[in-house]
């Protein structure tokens, strides 16, 4: 019970979400996977699998192909319909067949033919693009990634894992090191690699899979692949997408932290224009983390403990830029919650506990929206889904920014609140300002929302189609940073004023100078007032 009121006491100390609905996953599974924008309306959709009962209740049931709105939850399609006891899994991947659509991945198992097949299928119409089967009794498919070129031919292939498989490869369930399987867009198998591998030879494979990116420069996409290490320190493998081949081990920071059980790619965390990784895990008498590394060098950038024993934080990882800050930051389920660490701070800046009985979390799903700010779709250990934005509550973005003259694309507003302390009530925000030109001026309009004037048109100064929201009444000047995920950046921490405090709006926009002075560009604008 201690527990609980800790974890509790914690989550009121941290930055609340906004909750826009709640639902069910009895009409879900317990597993989402981003399906891309499916219906147009700027709002990326999910993907899942999930059981359809045909008979008495958990005795005879189909699986169903289904793809439900990042907007609004609302199911948008169905797809095709495996019977029990064949059962299938289904996961998005890219557009194989260039048509402009997603696709995915299928398992699913024959029964009838004693065998297991892995099919991408057409996200337009379900068709199969390119089967490969196997024995039923060998382990093969546990993890999966098929959005990434391995062989630098232009056309998307596909990475399976297994951490049980292993020698004597397809002949029967006896426990292996693990193993993973890389076919090409026509299904043809470019290599297989078996355990064990690293030190001594004595880690095992495929604890987690992700795609990471061309880290080597050889024009073709890498991965990350986490390992088990026999040390209790876990382990992450960086591999060569061309020929399987490890390009490098990196190891947890403390005996316990069992690194691997999670991992994500989650773009250029230390400026030197290479993709980097995060992994997570913890042992059940540890604490979990997140830590994340260098691909090119292995260093370990920074490392985030959750406080709790045995939470498991890290066992599930997704990468998204949730403050818009112009850095992917990493989201990781847990038992105490879905928590958020700053990409670029290093940090914890969001924890999320949904209720006082579903507080354990399996996973959290970030998905595209207009806005910038992603949604969360949260899965429980009860039955419940959670459909969170990651913008603080009581915010709103307005308009769409703009840019001229070398600055190609507008400016990007963030926002998130600081807590500086336990006792800390006044929900301090930071807002930062990125994608701007390096080492020039920017200033941070703020004002008082006022619903009786339009926005300002900026075409008397050089920016066309560019709108100013606040009516101005306070102006802070910045020059933004010149080197790695600094360059193009500047920030602001500030209390809310109490016109904030008793509900009146304040509007924030960012506009951008060139070298010499002359406009360059105008974020996003966003109306926030306290909720609290």
């Amino acid at each position: 019970m201690r527990f609980l009121t800790l974890a509790f006491a914690l989550a009121a100390a941290l930055p609340a979400q906004q909750i826009l609905q709640r639902f069910s996953y009895l009409d879900f599974d317990s597993h989402f996977t981003p399906m891309g924008d499916v219906n147009g309306d700027g709002y990326e959709d999910m993907m899942t699998t999930s059981l359809i009962y045909v008979g008495p209740w958990w005795t005879s049931y189909d699986y169903e192909l289904r793809i439900y709105s990042g907007r609004d939850g609302s199911l948008l399609r169905r797809g095709p319909r495996w019977p029990y006891p064949d059962g299938a899994f289904s996961f998005p991947t890219g557009d194989h067949d260039h048509d402009g659509v997603r696709d995915y991945i299928c398992y699913d198992s024959d029964m009838a033919h004693s065998m297991k097949r892995l099919s991408v299928r057409s996200g337009r119409d379900d068709h199969v693009l390119w089967m490969v089967q196997q024995l039923n009794n060998s382990y093969w498919f546990y993890h999966v990634i098929g959005d990434l070129d391995v062989n630098g031919d232009g056309e998307l292939d596909v990475v399976v894992s297994n951490p049980v498989a292993g020698p004597p490869y397809g002949s029967g369930y006896g426990p292996g090191y693990g193993a993973y399987w890389a076919y090409n867009h026509q299904g043809t198998l470019l290599y297989q690699v078996v355990g064990p591998v690293g030190p001594g030879a004595m880690h095992s494979l495929a604890q987690s899979l992700a795609k990471l990116g061309d880290v080597n420069g050889d024009g073709c996409d890498d991965y990350v692949m986490g390992l088990g290490d026999p040390n209790w320190r876990g382990a992450v493998a960086v591999i060569s997408g061309v020929n399987g081949q490890i390009l490098r081990i990196v190891w947890g920071q403390n005996v316990g932290d069992y690194i691997g059980s999670g991992c994500t790619g989650c773009g250029d965390l230390d400026g030197d224009g290479l993709p980097d990784f995060a992994a997570g895990g913890g042992l059940s008498g540890s604490r979990g983390s997140v830590q994340a590394f260098s691909s090119a060098t292995g260093a370990r950038l920074f490392a985030v403990y959750s406080g709790f024993v045995g939470d498991r934080f890290g066992y599930v990882l997704r990468a998204a830029d949730y403050d818009h800050d112009g850095v992917d930051d990493i989201i990781g389920a847990a038992w105490s919650g879905v928590r958020v660490v700053s990409g670029r701070e290093g940090t914890q800046i969001a924890h999320f506990i949904p209720s006082p009985t579903n507080w354990g979390t399996f996973e959290a799903q970030p998905l595209r929206t207009p806005t910038g700010f992603p949604r969360l779709f949260v899965t429980t250990q009860s039955v419940d889904v959670f459909h969170l934005s990651a913008a603080p509550r009581g915010s709103k973005v307005l308009g769409d920014g703009c840019a001229i003259g070398t600055q190609t694309a507008a400016p990007r507003l963030g926002m998130r609140e600081l807590i500086a302390s336990a006792s800390d009530t006044d929900r301090d925000r930071r807002l930062t300002l990125s994608g701007a030109e390096p080492g020039t001026t920017a200033f941070l309009l703020l004002g008082l929302a006022d619903a009786s004037n339009g926005p300002l048109p900026l075409a008397p100064i050089g920016l066309s189609q560019c709108f100013l929201y606040p009516n101005i009444q306070v102006l802070g000047g910045f020059t933004t940073g010149t080197t790695g995920i600094h360059a193009g950046f500047a920030r602001h921490d500030f209390a809310i004023p109490s016109a904030a405090a008793f509900g009146l709006g304040i509007d924030a926009q960012w506009l951008t100078f060139h070298a010499n002075l002359a406009p360059a560009g105008l974020s996003a604008a966003i109306r926030f007032a306290s909720p609290y």
